[in-house]
This record gives C-alpha cells, sequence and structure tokens, in this order.
C-alpha cells in the first residue's frame, strides 16, 4: 500500500536568486504539498514559492500553484491536490488539480538581498 512521501528540495541555506528544485518525478502520487520555511530576511526584497509542471512534449514547465510574495520569516505551504480547498485557511495557496507526472518547485527572488530558507515536500497519495 503507498504512503505519503517526504522529499528534501532545497537544504536551508542563504540564497541571493531564483533557485529551482531539480524534477521530481511522480510515482502515481494525487499531489503534493510543498513547504517553505523562511528564517532570514534581508529587508523589503521577496520570495515567491511555485510549483510547476512539465510539458511532456514541449518539456516547457507552466504554472500549477503560487504562494503570495513574502517579506517576512514564517512557514508558506502551497498545494497542489485534485479537488483541494482549504476553508480553514491553513494553506497559503492551493490548486485542486492531479499533479502531473513531471514536477517542479521554485523559490523566485525579487531584488539581491541574501534570504535564508529551505523548501520541502510531502508527495500525498
Amino acid at each position: 500500500m503507498p504512503v505519503n512521501t517526504e522529499i528534501q528540495i532545497l537544504a536551508s541555506a542563504a540564497r541571493t536568486a531564483t533557485a529551482i528544485g531539480a524534477d521530481v518525478e511522480n510515482d502515481d502520487f494525487k499531489g503534493v504539498l510543498c513547504i517553505l520555511d523562511i528564517t532570514v530576511v534581508p529587508g523589503v526584497d521577496t520570495v515567491q514559492l511555485v510549483i510547476e509542471g512539465k510539458d511532456p512534449v514541449s518539456n516547457k514547465y507552466f504554472t500549477l500553484s503560487q504562494d503570495a510574495a513574502q517579506v517576512g520569516i514564517g512557514t508558506r505551504t502551497v498545494l497542489v491536490y485534485p479537488g483541494a480547498s482549504d476553508g480553514g485557511g491553513f494553506i497559503s495557496a492551493e490548486n485542486g488539480v492531479p499533479l502531473p507526472e513531471t514536477w517542479r518547485a521554485r523559490v523566485v527572488h525579487v531584488g539581491v538581498g541574501s534570504f535564508t530558507y529551505s523548501l520541502g515536500a510531502i508527495h500525498l497519495i
């Protein structure tokens, strides 16, 4: 019986530019929950968590879900899962679609300040 699987996408480190995780192959999981833990911020610059699917024909990426730009420390979560709807307001952003075969997450930087963060994910059955 399949179980949820945890993935380290980006270890905690200081970064000054957009960080892109490697492609992740989806082995029969319906969705993913990505967790961005921001521990140091430079001031007014922002970061934004984006989850992307990969088109198997063109190999281009498309946005599945994205959080709003963040300027402060804290934990942000983005969910892609069929029928997802966070009525309690605990998920930062969600999209109720199935996860494609290949996906990736990236953290987009606006500005050159040094943010420290980690990015993890949980493949969901």
